[in-house]
């Protein structure tokens, strides 16, 4: 990547969305899913000691 392209910081901005953004989604997902086993009362648990 040439020189002038780094130094501009719509670019540097783009590339920092393209490295960043899979961490972000796992993230979001993440916090919907924690969200979602609260509402549910935590069936996620009972589900473990059935399969145990």
């Amino acid at each position: 990547m040439s020189k002038q392209a780094l130094e501009s910081q719509k670019v540097r901005d783009g590339l920092k969305d393209v490295l960043l953004g899979p961490g972000q989604l796992y993230e979001a997902l993440r916090e919907r899913g924690n969200e979602a086993e609260t509402d549910v009362g935590g069936i996620g648990a009972a589900g473990d000691a059935a399969t145990g």
